[in-house]
């Protein structure tokens, strides 16, 4: 059980917090916008990514904690740095993309 009268909600950026879900639970149909909200640093962490074809992209750094990824092809793509944490991966290709410090922690492929 939470004990809420000891939280301490002085230091919780509730901005940054409504930024990083901003897509969460969202099913994102076009490559495009990926891309584009990849590259603007918008958090993509929790959204769920079908049937695009990402081939070559530049994902640098993109959060896509706890994502959901299907049969979307990631081939070749730089995902160097990016937030790859507890997503999970189905029918995905993500042959020679490069993970360079990329976090996978609790990752399903």
């Amino acid at each position: 059980m939470i004990d809420f009268k000891n939280l301490d909600f002085e230091n919780l950026d509730f901005k940054k917090l409504s930024e990083e879900l901003k897509n969460f639970g969202k099913t994102l149909f076009k490559a495009e916008d990926v891309i584009s909200k990849a590259q603007a640093g918008e958090s993509l962490a929790g959204a769920r990514l079908f049937g695009l074809d990402l081939s070559g992209a530049d994902l640098k750094g993109v959060d896509l904690e706890s994502a959901m990824i299907f049969k979307t092809s990631l081939k070749g793509a730089d995902l160097e740095n990016a937030r790859i944490t507890n997503v999970f991966f189905n029918e995905a290709d993500l042959s020679n993309a490069n993970m360079t410090g990329a976090d996978l922690s609790g990752t399903k492929m």
